[in-house]
């Protein structure tokens, strides 16, 4: 986003913020979005830009493969956490995934379980 925001930049982006925040904290981001309301608006679009970034963060941080650990102390790989990985392989998922979030976030989540954007199955050497 550019540095200099229009405020109908800074209203599209309140929107897209007040869409992506859980309904328990939705009052929390009104209420801060009301007190920079008086700030310059570039200092509104880097908040509101900061905040959609961590919601979406927070999205993507779901589907990537993280070790479990068992209670006899061995790690594993988490099922079905990511769509590209060998046990949530799911084509639906990923296109979903990818529309929602961007290109960069899918990929980078097809690359956590050994994939690429477009793979036609499973990494076997990774899952």
């Amino acid at each position: 986003m550019p540095d200099n925001f229009t405020q109908e930049q800074i209203d599209d982006l309140t929107t897209e913020a007040l869409s992506l925040v859980p309904f328990a904290k939705m009052k929390d981001l009104e209420a801060d979005i009301a007190a920079k309301k008086n700030y310059p608006l570039n200092v509104q679009g880097r908040f509101l830009t900061r905040v959609i970034d961590a919601f979406e963060a927070t999205d993507v941080d779901k589907y990537i493969d993280r070790p479990v650990i068992n209670g006899n102390g061995s790690a594993r790989k988490p099922d079905k956490s990511n769509p590209w990985s060998a046990a949530g392989w799911n084509v639906s998922e990923q296109g979903r995934v990818a529309k929602a979030l961007g290109e960069a976030k899918a990929a980078a989540l097809a690359k956590s379980a050994g994939c690429v954007l477009g793979s036609a199955k499973p990494n076997p050497h990774f899952n």
